[in-house]
């Protein structure tokens, strides 16, 4: 895919119109037909669409005059993806949707055609303490927070007699 020329899947009858590939699924995915949430998912031959499946493509139209001549390298972009709740914001974080979304505004915003996604490790953060700062940590958890609420209502009570 040196010049791009493999990716392409459609080009008009005038040359003019190209539509590529954006999104390719790997060998092993699969199109559910009937999908259940609750039941795990199984392929089944003749029902479910095989892989590879494409659910994102690009389609561009170079800026032309009236003789049908380009005039530019720029012209009108297109990002077509099959459906817009990898967007939305209970899957945003999911997969690299968040990523895969901004950098295609980014891209047809910016005139490019190319979308990379790059995968951000979230840091696990831990809290380190010493044996005697833990047990501090459980026993106040456990005792000092209700000791303490029973003092200051018993003070509270006292005032109030």
């Amino acid at each position: 895919m040196e010049d791009g020329s493999e990716q392409i899947v459609w080009i008009s009858e005038d040359s003019q119109i190209q539509m590529s590939w954006l999104l390719l699924t790997t060998e092993d995915s699969w199109l559910e037909k009937d999908f259940d949430p609750l039941k795990e998912s199984e392929f089944d031959e003749g029902i479910d669409l095989e892989a590879p499946l494409f659910p994102g493509f690009i389609i561009f139209a170079p800026l032309t005059d009236e003789a049908g001549e380009v005039v530019e390298e720029q012209g009108t972009t297109l990002m077509v993806i099959g459906d817009s709740d990898f967007a939305s914001n209970e899957h945003f974080y999911s997969g690299n949707n968040g990523d895969l979304f901004l950098n295609a505004v980014s891209g047809l915003t910016a005139g490019t055609e190319i979308v990379s996604i790059e995968h951000k490790v979230l840091p696990f953060r831990r809290l380190i303490v010493s044996p005697e700062a833990e047990r501090f940590i459980n026993y106040s958890s456990i005792g000092l927070l209700p000791l303490l609420v029973l003092v200051i209502g018993g003070i509270i009570w006292w005032r109030r007699r």
